[in-house]
């Protein structure tokens, strides 16, 4: 089967990409940031989430975490958020 023309296309520009040193900077309130910085935990707490994509996730987390939260108890939450201990579980209704 032939593969997917866009698929093609996204592996050459892709793979540019990975070659790439650019830098990105974004524009975001710490608000946003802290929001992001929780969806990367939640995804990286995903236990399929495994391989390179995930190591490059969770190393851009903590550097975020790093920023945003590195003392008090914006540092201790921020923390937990790594740990299954710390999961809330609702019931089903």
């Amino acid at each position: 089967m032939a593969e997917d023309p866009l698929e093609l296309k996204f592996k050459k520009e892709f793979e540019k990409l990975t070659r790439s040193r650019s830098i990105v900077n974004l524009r975001l309130s710490t608000l946003e940031t802290w929001v992001v910085f929780s969806h990367l935990q939640l995804a990286l707490r995903h236990p399929k989430n495994k391989g390179p994509s995930a190591d490059i996730a969770r190393k851009v987390a903590y550097r975020i975490q790093s920023k945003i939260a590195p003392k008090g108890a914006l540092a201790k939450v921020a923390q937990r958020g790594w740990s299954q201990e710390y999961d809330v579980v609702e019931e089903p209704r």
